[in-house]
């Protein structure tokens, strides 16, 4: 299953979530020490996604990684361990996924949004945000609309496969 996983990384590379939110305080302490930007939100600590310890594959602080990362399992890995879907049919919805973030991500960049720091959803929900300039040209318009269209196949599919 980590081969699978290591196929993946999307609990990891902000796709799934914004943030890992942290089970205590000494957890988000010991990931701080670590270099970690765990910080709280109220009463809750969370590190936020893509997490600066995935290297676009795997965790570099696997061994050491929080509680909440160590005892999730996506919808798709429970799936291929129930023998609901096979690996290879697993593997196929992960480039289905990456196919559909990287559509939203071209959107992106086409409105102008290059920042990549945060995670895809705050990102397209930011631009998505944005007030309508129905001045702008017919294609930047059309953008906008594929933008939207982009995101709802990606959330969509993402909580029917992997949440």
């Amino acid at each position: 299953m980590t081969e699978l996983c290591g196929q993946c990384g999307l609990c990891c590379n902000g796709g799934l979530f914004a943030d890992v939110r942290l089970r205590s305080a000494v957890t988000a302490w010991k990931l701080r020490q670590l270099g970690f930007p765990a910080s709280r939100h109220g009463k809750t600590w969370r590190l936020p996604q893509p997490c600066p310890a995935f290297d676009g594959r795997w965790c570099r602080c696997y061994a050491d990684r929080p509680g909440r990362c160590r005892a999730f399992e996506c919808r798709l890995l429970l799936n291929v361990r129930s023998g609901e879907l096979s690996p290879a049919q697993a593997l196929q919805r992960i480039r289905q996924a990456r196919r559909l973030m990287a559509a939203v991500e071209r959107r992106l960049r086409q409105l102008g949004a290059t920042e990549t720091a945060q995670p895809l959803s705050q990102r397209y929900q930011a631009m998505l945000a944005q007030p309508w300039d129905f001045s702008q040209s017919a294609a930047a318009v059309r953008c906008r609309n594929h933008l939207w269209s982009a995101c709802q196949k990606l959330e969509e599919f993402l909580a029917h496969e992997f949440r």
